[in-house]
Order: structure tokens, then sequence, then C-alpha cells
């Protein structure tokens, strides 16, 4: 996500487009569709998957021209998890996260 928020900040003309939705009263589940759209480039295909909770909408997964993020997260976990333990995993995402807030200077 850090990724593609970087390269978002270093294009200044672009502009994010949301496509038409229609979610039934009962749904508990949709997926937003959405484009990042650049001068002079193909759209970029952003999708977020959501799920209601009460009366709120929470996103649990986002998808950047198909690819998954959770799917991607989910194998990177998986290796850590077999190298290190569950521990091992929540206390590197920690460090990770403390690493690049202080990068940004917050």
């Amino acid at each position: 996500m850090r990724t593609y928020s970087t390269a978002f900040r270093e294009f200044s003309d672009w502009e994010v487009r949301h496509l038409p939705l229609q979610v039934p009263e009962v749904a508990e589940n949709v997926t937003v569709r959405t484009q990042v759209v650049f001068p002079e480039a193909a759209p970029v295909e952003v999708l977020y998957r959501m799920y209601r909770q009460g009366e709120r909408w929470m996103v649990y997964d986002v998808k950047i021209e198909g690819i998954s993020l959770v799917t991607n997260y989910r194998s990177s976990f998986s290796m850590e998890i077999r190298k290190g333990g569950m521990d091992r995993l929540i206390q590197r995402i920690g460090d990770l996260n403390r690493s690049r807030i202080a990068q940004a200077g917050m």
C-alpha cells in the first residue's frame, strides 16, 4: 500500500473515478470499483472489497490491477510465520511500522 501511495504522491495531475455501484439494503459485502486516471496513460483499476459492520462499511481487501493485497500479504506472512512464528511476525510488522513513521518524521 505504501508503494502505491508513494507513487500517487509523485504525480500531481491524477484523479480517482468512482464507477457506478448499486448496493441492496440487505447486502453484507460489496466491491467498490474505481479507476485512477493519469494524464496520457491507461486508467488503473482499483477495487475495494468491503463488508458491512453495523452501519459502517469496512474495507478488507484492495485489488490493484487484479492483484489482491490480502493474497499478496498472506503469502508473505506465511513465510515469516514459518521462519519465526506468529510472535516474530507481529514484532516485525511493528518494527517496520515504527521505522516508516520515524522516516516520515511523524
